[in-house]
């Protein structure tokens, strides 16, 4: 028999019969990979009976499906704390002391976010193949609030040059970068 659900009640029904359910939450969401990106069909054993449900997931779901809420709240307090520290004290990091510098800044911070976003996944305690969406929602507040913060510049960060907004934004994806190859990368397969 199928029936059409909402992905509310799904998950509902999910958690409510947990007990009896051989269909974990994990793979359900990694399901949607494999799925059309608004149509989403499963078959799930619940007490020895077969259920096909149909699942109707719109864009907007699906986004909040694929972040990690705890990663995405880490990534924003990083972001005002950067931000804020950047306002008081921006002018003694980004100067244009040549391009050695800016190299340097970023190669560093390339590699501080790659071990501190590997860190950040392995304490939320997310599956090795999680990883990737946990990065994502660490990296997602950067990307969606520092083109603000390249645009309006001059206003948001007045210690610092109007002609550093371009490094700032480099040296934002060179962050942003560094946090998703350093959970995309595995050290000990490469070894």
């Amino acid at each position: 028999m199928m029936r059409t659900v909402n992905l509310r009640a799904l998950t509902f029904t999910i958690f409510k019969r947990a007990r009896n359910l051989r269909l974990s939450i994990d793979h359900l969401r990694r399901s949607v990979f494999h799925a059309f990106p608004r149509l989403w069909e499963y078959s799930c054993a619940l007490e020895e009976k077969e259920l096909d449900c149909i699942a109707v997931i719109y864009e907007y779901e699906l986004m909040f499906l694929l972040i990690h809420l705890r990663l995405f709240l880490a990534g924003l307090g990083i972001w005002i704390g950067a931000t804020a520290i950047l306002r008081l004290a921006g002018q003694y990091l980004l100067h244009s002391g040549g391009w050695m510098a800016v190299l340097g800044l970023f190669a560093a911070s390339f590699a501080l976010m790659a071990l501190l976003a590997r860190r950040l996944c392995r304490g939320a305690h997310l599956a090795r193949e999680d990883w990737p969406r946990g990065a994502i929602s660490l990296t997602l507040p950067t990307l969606l609030l520092d083109p603000f913060s390249s645009a309006f510049f001059p206003v948001i960060f007045p210690n610092m040059a109007a002609g550093m907004a371009g490094v700032f934004g480099g040296w934002m994806l060179a962050c942003c970068a560094g946090a998703l190859m350093g959970v995309v990368v595995d050290h000990k397969k490469s070894a």
